[in-house]
């Protein structure tokens, strides 16, 4: 899957589609999606760490969240919280909202993909 590049102003609310591709490319709906959003800089989760109930093999990978509901292709909210700024010096900040899926599950297996989109979330100095 691609990866694409977004600028975002602080404290503004964005959406990021999110398609899900199988090994040949093509369309798929996945049995199970997860993501994360991630500071690049400092490292900060920006999304904190899901506590699923879900059992293994459902749970969600290191933490992840779970995206509901699945489909092929999905918008994901990122809030306008979530894009404020971690440190509060330079002119942008870099994210990664990384994504985890699977799909055609066969005799308990399943095939997995991955992909991550990045953002920067501009700096407006005026904006508290």
């Amino acid at each position: 899957m691609a990866t694409a590049t977004w600028l975002v102003n602080e404290k503004t609310s964005m959406w990021i589609r999110i398609a899900f591709l199988d090994q040949d490319g093509d369309p798929t709906t996945p049995e199970h999606a997860w993501y994360r959003i991630d500071d690049v800089r400092s490292g900060t989760r920006i999304v904190p760490a899901a506590v699923s109930p879900v059992p293994v093999p459902t749970a969600d990978p290191d933490g992840m969240i779970p995206l509901t509901p699945v489909a092929s292709v999905i918008d994901l909210q990122i809030t306008s919280a979530q894009n404020d700024r971690v440190a509060q010096t330079g002119p942008a900040e870099e994210r990664i909202v990384s994504v985890e899926f699977t799909y055609d599950t066969v005799g308990g297996v399943s095939k997995r993909g991955t992909t991550e989109y990045h953002y920067w979330v501009k700096a407006l100095p005026h904006i508290r």
